[in-house]
């Protein structure tokens, strides 16, 4: 027979000249289960049970009817690269199981501060690299997602890495003076996947942490509503707006210029008749307060117009106050706030590139993948059907009631723009992109003294295609007051910035009307 624990064997004998018996002893303790890092050096990683607690079934080797038994004694925690079970002649081994729980340590920063003595490295803190196609993702500041809900817990959350979250505010003051930080009528638009502004007194707030003369970026889609209210702001950061220098306001005034404001110190490109529709801008400034600002719509560099007492007086963030979205801050309270729709604002710590703000753009409002492979056909394409696409520049504008002539045509009413090209100053379509463009004119003057009405097509300021060819004309000879038509078309390549005007080079015409459209052909 065999002692409950096998470290003793009996082997007993009978017969008629009597009886006797063997006692064994067996080595207990080298049945257990052993870990190793080099496969030679063996350590027990099991507490061994006395022999009492063994064979009572207590804490330790527990035998069961079944045969089975538990070894659970584990106390090292020592890491090994091997284990093994091993027992012994009496021992069958079958039906094993291993159970455990991964040791779990909290780590607790009782000081709020960390101090490393060796490099840490971890992976990135913030949504990985390639989660869409925005650039320079490792320079955001702030992003409000909205393509999925950012609301957490009443926050606006920041999914930038920075933990920078919004909240939604109401621009008027307890009796302390602080702003309530409840809005009521500002809130995330599930159905439309956009932040509504009701133009009132809430708007979204956020801590940025910039200061000084920081170069910064911020790309956001905006929709205004319909029927304006005059001014509304885009973002104001950071101070108020009795504080000179301190802050930028960018807003939309109520001629359609978008505008980029350090204070007295403006830039500014023309809009143009956006409400109702959704518009991406990316704004931008690299540290030059003369020349280093840009803003492109729909991602196209606009041209610019500046201006201000201040003109070319640095900014100088002061980080006092959050940044608005939504509302300028100004000592007497909330004002210029935003009626409309807002969606993905992002907010960056340097100054994007054309090419970034033109990806931000096609990525478009709610998705996330930009520049798809380019579809490349080999051989003759047969299309049975209609081939739908875009024009990316179009605009069709009137001329009404010029006065005068050796001047450009005005044209101060604008029916439908897309793509820019449109500034504060209505003589002249500016490219936005590159390539040729296709034009119309047609117009009517009202003049006597038998002299006929000229009008010419120039590109930067020089007659195009040439002396002759840049002239549409038509003459009376009578000395009656008259109305004559000219009317005219024309093909010609833009670069980026280059303008087309009408010029009209009669002296005695008068009350000019007239109906100039174009659009972009190709590169």
């Amino acid at each position: 027979m065999m002692s409950r624990d096998g470290s003793t064997i009996v082997v007993g004998n009978l017969d008629t000249s009597g009886g006797y018996a063997w006692v064994y002893g067996m080595t207990s303790t080298i049945k257990s289960v052993w870990g190793s890092n080099d496969n030679k050096t063996w350590t027990n990683v099991i507490s061994t049970p006395t022999r009492e607690e063994a064979t009572s079934n207590v804490s330790g080797i527990a035998f069961r009817s079944t045969d089975q038994v538990e070894l659970k004694n584990f106390n090292n925690t020592n890491y090994y690269k091997y284990h093994a079970i091993i027992g012994d002649a009496y021992t069958s081994i079958r039906d094993i199981k291993l159970y455990g729980i991964k040791e779990k340590g909290s780590s607790t920063l009782h000081d709020g501060q960390l101090t490393l003595t060796k490099n840490l490295d971890v992976p990135r803190i913030g949504p990985p690299i390639n989660t869409d196609n925005t650039p320079h993702r490792e320079r955001l500041i702030v992003e409000f997602n909205t393509s999925i809900n950012p609301m957490e817990d009443g926050i606006i959350k920041d999914t930038s890495g920075r933990n920078n979250n919004g909240a939604f505010v109401n621009g008027s003051t307890n009796s302390s003076g602080s702003f309530h930080q409840r809005a009521e009528l500002v809130s995330y638009d599930s159905d439309d996947k956009s932040f509504a502004f009701v133009n009132d007194n809430d708007f979204i707030s956020v801590d940025t942490g910039l200061t000084g003369n920081q170069p910064f970026s911020v790309s956001v889609w905006f929709k205004m509503k319909g029927s304006r209210n005059g001014t509304d702001t885009i973002f104001h950061m950071n101070g108020d707006y009795a504080s000179v220098h301190n802050q930028c306001w960018c807003y939309i005034d109520g001629s359609d210029n978008f505008k980029m404001d350090f204070y007295d110190n403006a830039y500014y490109v023309y809009l143009g008749p956006y409400e109702g529709q959704w518009v991406h801008a990316v704004l931008t400034y690299n540290g030059d307060a003369s020349s280093g600002r840009c803003i492109y719509i729909n991602g196209v560099k606009l041209p610019y117009y500046t201006g201000g007492a201040d003109y070319g007086d640095a900014l100088n963030l002061t980080n006092s106050s959050p940044m608005a979205i939504g509302a300028l801050k100004h000592t007497s309270g909330v004002i210029h706030q935003y009626a409309g729709n807002m969606s993905n604002f992002k907010l960056y710590d340097i100054s994007l590139t054309h090419q970034d703000a033109k990806t931000l753009y096609d990525m478009g409002r709610t998705g996330s993948v930009a520049n798809p492979k380019t579809l490349q056909i080999a051989s003759s394409l047969d299309v049975r059907g209609d081939i739908y696409g875009g024009c990316p520049v179009f605009f069709e504008v009137y001329a009404g009631g010029n006065t005068g002539g050796s001047a450009y045509m005005n044209f101060n009413k604008q029916s439908v723009v897309k793509g820019g090209g449109w500034t504060a100053d209505t003589t002249k379509f500016y490219a936005p992109v590159s390539g040729y463009y296709k034009f119309d004119i047609s117009m009517m003057g009202t003049y006597l003294n038998g002299r006929g009405t000229r009008i010419e097509w120039r590109i930067n300021g020089t007659k195009y295609p040439d002396n002759t060819a840049a002239q549409m004309y038509d003459y009376q000879s009578s000395g009656v007051t008259v109305h004559l038509r000219v009317s005219g078309n024309t093909i010609a390549y833009l670069n980026v910035g280059d303008w087309m005007g009408i010029y009209n080079s009669s002296n005695d015409i008068n009350n000019m009307y007239g109906k100039f459209t174009g659009f972009y052909l190709s590169s």
